[in-house]
């Protein structure tokens, strides 16, 4: 699998976290579209501590 196949895969998997959380997909594409929301998002599904940054490698 190439990179970009990778990271829609977990673009995916972080949207999904997102909305089953009860949240609307207009509500998705403000937190797409800001990369310090969409980092904290992402964080939050792998059980991090909130940041701005991504996650560490390790924990991708």
């Amino acid at each position: 699998m190439n990179w970009q196949a990778r990271a829609d895969r977990k673009y995916q998997r972080i949207k999904q976290f997102y909305l089953s959380r009860g949240r609307t997909e207009e509500q998705w594409q403000a937190i797409a579209a800001n990369p310090q929301k969409f980092n904290r998002v992402w964080r939050a599904m792998l059980h991090l501590p909130a940041d701005d940054k991504p996650p560490p490698k390790e924990c991708r």
